[in-house]
């Protein structure tokens, strides 16, 4: 895969993007294998589709919920990560 590529000398930085690998491979199996039973043959996706209307609210809520997820998360990562080694770096 894409990741095994990168040669790193950290192990930390190895078993990080080992785990995002097997993560990344694991929601592939997933989508691959659900993706004939999500809708029966009969129905077109466009008639189990939800309304125009509400779509439009998806990219305005997206834009407001992905950002502070982020940062929660790298704030969260930030503050884990210090605390574990004493604030010294590796």
């Amino acid at each position: 895969m894409i990741l095994r590529r990168v040669t790193t000398e950290n192990p930390y930085e190895r078993r990080i993007l080992g785990a995002l690998e097997l993560l990344l491979i694991c929601y592939i199996g997933s989508a691959i294998s659900l993706t004939p039973n999500v809708l029966p043959p009969s129905i077109a996706i466009f008639l189990n589709a939800s309304a125009s209307e509400t779509q439009v609210l998806l990219p305005i809520g997206m834009m407001f919920l992905l950002p502070t997820l982020t940062v929660y998360s790298a704030c969260s990562y930030w503050i884990f990560f210090r605390s574990g080694d004493g604030g010294r770096r590796h």
